[in-house]
């Protein structure tokens, strides 16, 4: 009789009832992401018919990110994280079902719902934190990669299905029947996570708030690849913003209806999950720095020809590439942080290198907007590609990022 030791294949991620506990939710929490920022600014417009009242709905979903970041991810790190996902979907719950009361007023007061819609975006914000945090500590070391790609489809699912969501809300008989539908869904992910099973995490209740931020902060900085990766996505970011909001408006300038262009980003969403889904073989196939390299490239690529077209078909081309490979660096991003980061900090990391991520961003945005209107659009997408550009050469230039595994 043969003393083989014979290795059982560990089973997918779609195998383990850990990550479905935290997938299921986590559609839920993506479609109430999409109806914060199409419903809520909507509903807001028909009450008022006011674009100042709809833009500052949108700003308030994105404060909490900007402005309770560290706090939340220091938070999340000491709280145990499954009262803390189950409490924010509570949470989540019960700011729909407030909006919903509110917005079926016949004389709806915007002003009174804004700090639910900010409790809201918290709440999301704060799932999302505890969701990276809980993620880590369900499934093994080699499942992370996998399960974070599964879980950034999501998003960029919604977001290719944004369109046609709209249309849906806009066709609904009551205007807040839309947000009954996302405080049941959040109620179904509050379901789903009670049934999460994960160790006991040893507490440390003596440490100030202050303190812990502190830990985080030099967590963060001692993690060299993390931290070198997060000052390129400052950069690769604000590119994308740029590039991003100025594609916004090549179609309009080009005269494509909203369903014409509604149908462009739409496929560029669906050519960007499948970006996410395959990003774990890239890696196996190019290496995590390989597959990094290659997304910044072809991203870059996109960028500089976006300057030259004006075909339909063409920016669509352009649109679903840069959606494609962007996925893939992006993922290669979140995977790196949750694959590096120690347990005991990595609600904090999260939420640094969330905000950090997105700090540069608005400025780009507006310079964005002030280069279009003085020089033309062309020269925005040059930018862009010249800021990426940078970034490639300078991943390329630094052993520490290139050689990432």
């Amino acid at each position: 009789m043969s003393g083989a030791v014979v290795e059982v294949a560990a089973p997918s991620i779609w195998r383990q009832q850990p990550f479905w506990n935290l997938f299921v939710p986590a559609i839920g929490v993506g479609l109430e992401q999409q109806i914060v920022f199409i419903a809520l600014p909507l509903l807001v417009y028909q009450a008022t018919a006011s674009t100042i009242e709809m833009n500052l709905v949108r700003g308030l979903g994105l404060l909490p990110n900007l402005l309770l970041a560290f706090v939340i991810g220091a938070i999340v790190d000491q709280a145990d994280k499954k009262s803390w996902l189950v409490l924010a979907l509570a949470a989540q719950a019960a700011c729909l079902c407030g909006l919903a009361l509110a917005f079926q007023q016949d004389n709806v007061q915007p002003a009174l719902t804004y700090p639910l819609i900010f409790f809201l975006s918290t709440a999301i914000y704060a799932y999302y934190n505890a969701q990276t945090v809980a993620l880590k500590m369900a499934l093994r070391q080699e499942d992370l990669g996998p399960a974070t790609a599964a879980l950034s489809s999501i998003g960029q699912a919604f977001q290719m299905l944004g369109p046609a969501l709209a249309g849906l809300l806009l066709m609904l008989p009551s205007p807040s029947a839309s947000l009954w539908a996302a405080a049941i869904v959040a109620l179904l992910g509050f379901a789903a996570v009670l049934r999460l099973k994960l160790p006991h995490a040893v507490k440390n209740p003596g440490e100030r708030l202050g303190v812990r931020i502190a830990e985080g902060w030099e967590a963060l900085q001692a993690n060299r690849p993390l931290w070198l990766l997060t000052l390129v996505v400052i950069v690769t970011n604000s590119a994308a913003g740029m590039f991003s909001i100025t594609m916004l408006q090549k179609p309009q300038a080009a005269g494509l209806s909203g369903a014409q262009i509604g149908l462009m980003f739409s496929v560029a969403g669906g050519i960007g999950v499948t970006g996410a889904l395959l990003a774990p073989r890239v890696r196996q196939r190019f290496t995590m720095g390989g597959a990094c390299l290659l997304g910044l490239g072809f991203v870059t690529l996109c960028y500089a020809a976006a300057s030259l077209a004006s075909h339909p078909v063409t920016l669509t081309a352009i649109l679903a590439c840069d959606a494609f490979f962007g996925m893939i660096y992006n993922v290669m991003t979140w995977t790196l942080r949750q694959e590096t980061t120690p347990t005991p900090v990595i609600g904090r990391v999260t939420g640094m290198t969330g905000s950090l991520f997105k700090l540069a961003m608005p400025f780009a945005i507006v310079a964005a907007g002030l280069l279009s209107e003085q020089a033309g659009m062309g020269l925005v997408f040059l930018a862009s590609a010249a800021l990426n550009g940078a970034m490639l050469v300078a991943f390329w230039l630094t052993p520490a990022l290139r050689n990432l595994k």
